[in-house]
């Protein structure tokens, strides 16, 4: 069963996913198509902002590997694999300011950016002073 959009009537077809009691009759390949997002998804919002503005380190995608049994060189038979899924490695990175010429921006950058020394912080002065102009 196949629903059109609301803008249907005006000429323009947008198929819309099939309604929550019927998921389960759609091919693997269109429920992944149409799939429901969750809460952390709908928060964490676009992926283009977990990306950091130095290096350009972004999500990239791996194996969580669930092991039974002992390593051979603990005097066991081999560890067996027993359930592979797929899950997202992020980057760690933080909300900082950035000292850029004369004015900060706010960035987010990755901690081994932080940790290399890539990035410059913001000069921060204690409030309420006035910083000494040099007597030429």
């Amino acid at each position: 069963m196949m629903r059109l959009g609301p803008l249907a009537s005006e000429g323009i077809a947008v198929i819309l996913p099939p309604p929550a009691r019927m998921w389960f009759h759609w091919s693997s390949r269109l429920r992944r198509r149409f799939r429901r997002l969750s809460t952390a998804e709908i928060k964490k919002g676009d992926a283009m902002g977990a990306q950091c503005s130095i290096c350009g380190k972004k999500p990239v995608r791996g194996n969580s590997k669930v092991e039974r049994g002992k390593a051979k060189y603990l005097g066991g038979n081999g560890r067996k694999t027993t359930g592979i899924t797929k899950r997202w490695f992020r980057p760690n990175l933080q909300s900082l300011r950035m000292q850029t010429g004369e004015t900060s921006t706010k960035v987010r950058v990755c901690a081994k950016c932080i940790r290399g020394g890539l990035v410059v912080k913001r000069v921060v002065r204690k409030p309420f002073t006035v910083d000494k102009a040099p007597v030429a």
